[in-house]
Order: C-alpha cells, then structure tokens, then sequence
C-alpha cells in the first residue's frame, strides 16, 4: 500500500508552489534533465552551505564533502553511462540533501564550540523552511502516485505472463528504468530490450521470438511503438502515462502461453453471467472469437450473425464448470458446394453434419476428457469455397454451451 496516498491534504498557503517545487524534490513530471526549479534548488543550497561556512567551516565543508561524494559523483556516473532519466531523479534530491545533512553536522559543530544567539536564529529559521518544504514535497509526492503508473502492478502482470529467459521488450527508457527495477535477475530474470522507441526495432526482436510481451508507458517523441502495440492482443492498459501491455503475435498464442489462472476464471464468469453461456456473435462475443470471424451483422430484429471461414475458432474457458454440450446454428454460403460442418473440441472432432440451405442447428457433445483447466478452442471447419468470396464459407448465429 502506499502510504503517500493516505497523507492529509495539503494546506491551500502550498498549493501554488507545488508546480515549481514538486518537480525540485520528487521529479516525477516529465521535463529536461536539469529543470528551472532543480536549478533554483541548487542556487538556495550553494547559498545556504557558504552561509554556514562563515559561521561552522567545518560544517560547511562536511556539507561540501557529502553533496559531492554522496550524490554529484553518482549522478555523474549516470549521465556517463547515458542514464538521462536516473540522473534527473538523483539531482533533483541534492537541496534534500543538504538540508538533511545540515541538522546533524550543525549538532557536532555545537558540541565543539557553543553558538551564539545569532546562530540560534538561523537554525530555528532552517527548521521553519524545511517544514514548509516537507509539507510541499508530500504534496509532489501524492500528484507522484495519482500521475505515474504503479510499476509494482505492472511487473507483476509482466511475471504472471512469461517465464524466465521469455523476452520483454519496452518501448523506451522510461519504461526500462521502471519495469526492469521490479523484475527479478539471476536465474529468474526474464530478457528485457529497449527498443528506444524504433519500431523497426521492435519489430524485428518480437519476429525473432516465438513470443513476447511488450510493454509502452510515459512520453514518446515518436508514437509509431505504441500505435503499433495497439493492433496487437491487450493484456493491460492503465490510466495513467498512457500505460499499455500488449502480447505478439496473436492472441491464440497468448492463451496457449501466457493466460493466466485468474484470467480464464473472470472470462467464465463473464461469459456464464453476463453472456448467459452464449456466444452470440456480437461485440461482446470479441473477449472469445478468435480467428476466421468477420463482422457482425445484425437486421432489425434478426437474431445476430457472422460470417466465417472455413476454419472458424473460439475460444472457451474452463474453470470451474465443464460443459457438456454445444449447440450452434450455422447456414452455409450459398455457392458452397461440400457442405459438410465439422465441430472440434480442442483439435478433436466431437460432431459431423451436413448443413441444408437454411438454418441447421448443430448439436455435438463434448466429453469432459477432451477438455482441459484453461483455454480451450472450439472450432467450426467446413471446406473451402470452390472461389474465395469475401464473407467466408459460413454464417453462425451463436455458440452456446449446456
């Protein structure tokens, strides 16, 4: 749980500072690497450390000493290593910095030599501005939880949905510094790519692998990753940053790898619930058609239909009720010449018809072994058209299951 979401409200005196101090302390707007306010923040701690050096230049050179050893080096070693984003988020915490270390260090300082009065007042000014400042970097870091996406959430989806050594791949290095912070390493560790937002890029690792989740959140220069994400198979999109998790290459595949328990009980439900067993061919049947479907069609008061291929797969889910039976109406194109119909459980024929010229209600059992915990298929195979036509070799009004 995060706690900073519970903080009390910030008092109204703050609120027209937060814009500039929030990203001073917490970072969490999107930005250059060294904004106006880290710069402001960086000025008043400079001025602070030679303030408390003409009193304590001891303590001002401590100050000094643990700014540079402690956060200017690192942050340094980001930037060489090409850690833009890391670098924004260290540097924006050196005035923090300052301000924690000044506390203890003025304490020794004391300890050594007694302060004069003059002294006394500048601390107890230091304590007011720091409060201040704490008020408003718990208001940044409340917008920091209501803006940017729980990655804890994310990286969970991310590890329910691939194995180790599966791959990964993130659209830019927002989203690699996020995710990759969260996934495990070692022997766990699962192979993340940053693409840096080149879709040739991400192409060519997604082709170069049976299968692969992808993984697009913040602010891109270029939107053609995230574009293309959105014609592959969902498996998660978030409301903050634009966040999207999506599966390659299809979601046949994704429910023979990646679904997960969870997953296949909710879409029972729905469909036992809300679609009352019944997969009736409209756009709430999309969660459970796979491939060879066409658009619905629907005429007035008709019963609704689609138009499909000769191999015309759905997809059941099985997770705590088994059904036994299927039945499913179905016309035949009318230049169809073998009108033979086909019902497949899982790969394994289950019933063989021959379909009329009207509508044939098609009846076939399903044996509780040709079933399985998880996805399932169901698939409706007729020959193919002597000619390709547009609409396919078949029209079915729906799938229901007894």
């Amino acid at each position: 749980m995060n706690t900073l979401a519970t903080l009390p409200p910030v008092p109204a005196v703050f609120e027209a500072a937060l814009p500039l101090l929030g990203p001073m302390f917490s970072g969490h707007r999107e930005m250059s690497p060294v904004p106006a306010a880290a710069w402001m923040g960086l000025a008043l701690a400079a001025l602070g450390a030679v303030a408390i050096g003409r009193q304590a230049p001891r303590v001002a050179l401590a100050l000094v000493t643990a700014a540079v050893v402690g956060l200017a080096l690192p942050v340094g070693l980001m930037v060489w290593l090409q850690h833009g984003i890391s670098a924004r988020y260290a540097l924006s915490a050196l005035p923090a910095l300052l301000l924690l270390a000044a506390g203890p260090l003025a304490f020794l300082d004391a300890l050594d030599r007694p302060w004069t009065r003059a002294p006394r007042s500048l601390v107890a000014g230091a304590a007011v501005i720091m409060a201040a400042l704490g008020v408003a970097y718990a208001g940044a870091r409340r917008d920091a939880y209501r803006e940017k996406a729980d990655w804890r959430r994310v990286a969970a989806i991310v590890l329910a949905r691939s194995a180790p050594g599966d791959t990964v791949i993130v659209s830019s290095d927002w989203s690699d510094v996020c995710l990759s912070y969260y996934l495990p390493t070692g022997a766990d560790a699962r192979r993340v790519v940053n693409v840096r937002e080149s879709l040739d890029d991400a192409k060519r690792e997604a082709a170069a692998v049976p299968h692969a989740l992808l993984v697009s959140a913040g602010t891109h220069f270029s939107n053609a990753v995230p574009r293309w994400m959105e014609d592959l198979p969902p498996v998660f999109r978030g409301p903050r940053e634009s966040l999207q998790v999506a599966f390659y290459p299809d979601r046949p595949t994704y429910l023979e790898t990646a679904i997960t328990a969870a997953e296949v009980a909710a879409d029972e439900t729905r469909l036992t619930t809300t679609l009352r067993s019944r997969i009736d061919m409209t756009v709430n049947a999309r969660t459970y058609l796979l491939s060879g479907w066409h658009d619905a069609e629907v005429y007035g008061r008709d019963t609704p239909s689609r138009w499909a291929d000769p191999a015309a797969i759905a997809y059941l889910p099985v997770s705590s009720r088994w059904p036994t039976e299927l039945v499913t109406t179905v016309r035949p194109h009318p230049r169809l010449v073998d009108r033979g119909l086909t019902v497949l459980i899982n790969g394994v024929s289950v019933a063989s018809v021959q379909l009329t010229d009207d509508w044939t209600e098609v009846r076939a059992r399903i044996p509780r072994g040709y079933l399985r915990l998880g996805a399932n298929t169901i698939e409706l195979r007729t020959a193919a058209p002597a000619a390709p036509y547009d609409r396919g070799a078949k029209a079915v009004q729906g799938i229901a299951l007894r």
